[in-house]
């Protein structure tokens, strides 16, 4: 089957921060079980698109066995036609905010491949739930 190419483009993508500190212990534990967390910006420009990914594991002081890590990635994103804003919105969150988590996934896969614990592969992300949590979130800040 031919591809249709989507109307969405990634037009760069890049890591601009990222840390891997690898918390061992005597007795192999199970690396891919470590708290995560995930957030997100959006910046709406004229023409293009900046989404900023902030993924971090096992932050805080109690970690877990296994890797801690902060990644921070950020992608241009342009669109090959006019739309309107509410489209705009809805492509980002839901195409384009996937495929910097997919990136973003790849680009940790690599940065573990070599680690002493092995190949830590993020899971797969509920897109609805992460969107709702951050509309929550930006309601109670701007409710500030």
């Amino acid at each position: 089957m031919k591809i249709k190419k989507s109307i969405l483009e990634l037009k760069k993508f890049w890591v601009s921060e990222s840390h891997l500190a690898v918390i061992s212990a005597l007795e192999e534990e199970d690396v891919q079980d470590i708290p995560l967390d995930i957030d997100f910006e959006i910046l709406i420009g004229d023409e293009l698109f900046k989404l900023v990914l902030q993924l971090e594991g096992n932050k805080g002081k109690n970690k877990k066995i296994g890797y801690s890590f902060k990644i921070v990635a950020e992608g241009i994103f342009g669109f090959t036609k006019e739309m309107e804003r509410e489209d705009i919105e809805r492509f980002l969150l839901f195409s384009a905010l996937p495929m910097m988590i997919a990136n973003t996934r790849g680009y940790l896969n690599v940065l573990t491949m070599y680690a002493p614990l092995g190949q830590y592969i993020l899971p797969s992300v509920d897109m609805t739930d992460l969107v709702e949590q951050k509309t929550k979130k930006s309601n109670s800040e701007s409710n500030k």
